[in-house]
């Protein structure tokens, strides 16, 4: 869940100006601070649970934080390449806007 937070905070940063099925007009500093109770309950969540859940989950979200980097260099290398749809609106092209990148 907390990943989830981090991509929805980092979209907003990369690309703001792409089209979304629904707006949240709190700005970028909004949908951090948005985040942070869930967060914060997450974590309250994990520090009563037991010693086994806490280590799954722990290692579950490191797995996750190390294989980004991996997926991202896998797909440089061309080792393989995400499917698109074209229902989708393409993030990349919608960081230009009249010649300007917005947000890099």
């Amino acid at each position: 869940m907390m990943l989830e937070f981090i991509a929805f905070v980092r979209l907003r940063i990369i690309a703001p100006n792409v089209p979304r099925p629904y707006k949240i007009p709190v700005g970028t500093v909004g949908a951090v601070l948005m985040c942070v109770p869930p967060t914060v309950l997450i974590c309250v969540v994990l520090a009563f649970s037991s010693v086994k859940v806490l280590i799954v989950s722990l290692v579950a979200l490191s797995f996750g934080i190390i294989l980004q980097p991996c997926i991202k260099y896998s797909e440089k290398k061309r080792w393989f390449k995400f499917s698109t749809s074209s229902d989708l609106p393409d993030i990349h092209s919608a960081r230009f806007q009249n010649g300007t990148l917005f947000a890099s």
